[in-house]
């Protein structure tokens, strides 16, 4: 008896320790399981009055599903299968109390496209009629892949959509823009010929046409694009011989050209503008000194070796104002890493080249003060040996967390550590960040033998596919002060294992509340719902 005793108490306390570790500030609570929707793009807001609503497309079919998050079940679902044959979403855009659903046709007699829109009533899960916004003269293409991206899906711009849907500050205007398929291979001979248009929030379009660009693609890099208030869009490029930033203005009427005061001797990937409240528009970029190729099994990879941030206001006359270098220090890019790594870093740093390699832009947030909140990850795709054999790797890495002052000073800077590597793409790892009340929200899933380390400690890696905890950084927006919350057991959910986790299905529904939808097995669907206790 004794020895059964014994036993039953071995077996039951890998779980209670489990349980043990779950922070007490979430309180985590689930729904009914109910019928699994098969769909390769799920997306999910909050429409208000505690619910929350799913859209979910496959092979031109949308799926509505409404959810109560009081109750904690689904109450509503609807399938509209009335959208023209080979319609493709392209974005689900949320702006100024409305819903739209905007896709493309591709007519393969004429080889162009149309683009539409159909608002979405969250009361009734009606899809209003199809509202054609435009249709392109010549064939769309999917845009070249930035300096220094990977060559994969959720990397820099491969395998995108064709129209990208860019909404303004305020929710009162939007942008599609997208190339057309160039009329020649050569890049020293084609010139990029994009097109804007731009629509205010209840679809009317204010204007719209295809822009030839004034460079060569050889000669050009496209960094950003963006549309302000007025119904303006601009663009910054890299002239690649000069190395010169310039800010391309596009209205109905004009296009003009302008070179940017900006350091010719740093190297961009990509930037992110956004107007603020005042009519500036805020950029943001990580920037290097130079691209490195890094040699390994099967060939190498070009490396965008972080070196810091670079970040401007453009003023309403196209001015540049309170530009800022923010450079790594070398204590902040040691971080988390091997003493191997920190020697070579150290010696790198005495030639000017030691940084974070890899470093992606995930979020670039203007706050209503005015500061700005940044967030990167560091991902990358290497060939090397993973168990027994030689794989393709994918790597998500720590994560470097900034706020800026309205100047534009340093308030605070975080590296978040984490260490995620599998062979499926994406699979569950990544982060989703939320903007919580008082404080910026990463999620992310972590191994479990991390449960109880400190921030200050390296993590084990977590293998993508063999469960873990969803956890949660919480970084202060005042002091930068960072908590750590491990959520829930994702190989035990209240009795349930839970499958296909994907921090794109994570969303918040309020301040401080997020739901989670997750696969459970036999076809069948779950919605969790993880709030932040009152006084956390």
């Amino acid at each position: 008896m004794k020895q059964l005793f014994t036993i039953g108490l071995v077996l039951l306390l890998p779980g209670f320790l489990t349980a043990q570790k779950l922070s007490d500030n979430f309180k985590v609570s689930r729904t009914s399981p109910y019928e699994v929707v098969d769909a390769g793009s799920k997306k999910y807001f909050g429409i208000g009055n505690d619910q929350s609503l799913a859209v979910k497309t496959r092979s031109g079919v949308v799926t509505l599903q409404k959810f109560d998050v009081g109750t904690k079940r689904e109450v509503d679902r609807k399938v509209h299968a009335d959208f023209p044959k080979y319609s493709k979403e392209q974005e689900i855009l949320q702006v100024e109390g409305h819903l739209y659903y905007i896709s493309e046709a591709f007519d393969k007699k004429t080889r162009t496209f149309t683009v539409s829109a159909r608002e979405i009533n969250p009361d009734d899960l009606s899809m209003g009629e199809l509202t054609t916004l435009f249709t392109t003269d010549r064939e769309v293409t999917a845009p070249p892949a930035a300096l220094g991206a990977q060559p994969m899906f959720g990397f820099g711009f491969v395998g995108g959509n064709k129209f990208e849907v860019i909404p303004s500050f305020d929710g009162s205007k939007f942008l599609i823009r997208y190339r057309l398929k160039p009329l020649t291979r050569k890049d020293s001979e084609s010139y990029d010929e994009l097109g804007f248009y731009v629509f205010d929030n209840k679809l009317n379009k204010l204007w719209g046409k295809e822009q030839k660009m004034p460079y060569t693609e050889k000669e050009m890099n496209n960094l950003a694009y963006t549309v302000t208030s007025d119904g303006t869009a601009y663009m910054l490029a890299l002239v690649r011989d000069s190395k010169q930033v310039e800010l391309f203005t596009i209205t109905a009427n004009d296009f003009k050209t302008k070179p940017l005061d900006i350091n010719k001797d740093l190297v961009f990937q990509k930037f992110d503008m956004v107007e603020d409240d005042k009519g500036n528009i805020a950029c943001v970029a990580y920037y290097a000194t130079g691209i490195e190729f890094k040699f390994g099994f099967g060939g190498g990879a070009l490396v965008f070796n972080t070196n810091g941030i670079y970040y401007f206001k453009l003023t309403p006359s196209g001015e540049v104002a309170d530009a800022r270098d923010i450079e790594f220090d070398i204590d902040f890019i040691n971080e988390y890493r091997t003493d191997r790594e920190k020697d070579k870093n150290d010696q790198r740093e005495k030639e000017g080249k030691a940084g974070i390699p890899d470093l992606k832009l995930l979020e670039f947030k203007v706050e209503k003060d005015g500061s700005v909140f940044i967030l990167g990850e560091r991902s990358y795709v290497r060939n090397e040996f993973y168990g027994p054999k030689q794989q393709t790797v994918y790597h998500f890495s720590n994560v470097v967390a900034t706020k800026l002052n309205p100047d534009g000073t340093v308030r605070w800077m975080k590296k978040l550590p984490k260490n995620q590597a599998g062979t499926a793409g994406r699979g569950g790892m990544g982060v989703k960040y939320i903007r919580g009340k008082n404080g910026h929200y990463v999620l992310f899933l972590d191994n479990v033998k991390n449960a109880n380390l400190k921030v200050a400690k390296a993590p084990e890696p977590h293998k993508d596919g063999a469960g873990g905890f969803l956890t949660a950084y919480m970084v202060d927006d005042e002091t930068g002060e960072i908590d750590k919350h491990n959520i829930l057991d994702v190989r035990d959910l209240q009795g349930v294992k839970l499958y296909q986790f994907n921090t794109t299905r994570i969303f918040d529904v309020s301040d401080n509340l997020f739901l989670l939808e997750t696969y459970i097995k036999d076809k069948r669907d779950m919605m969790i719902k993880i709030e932040l206790n009152e006084g956390s």
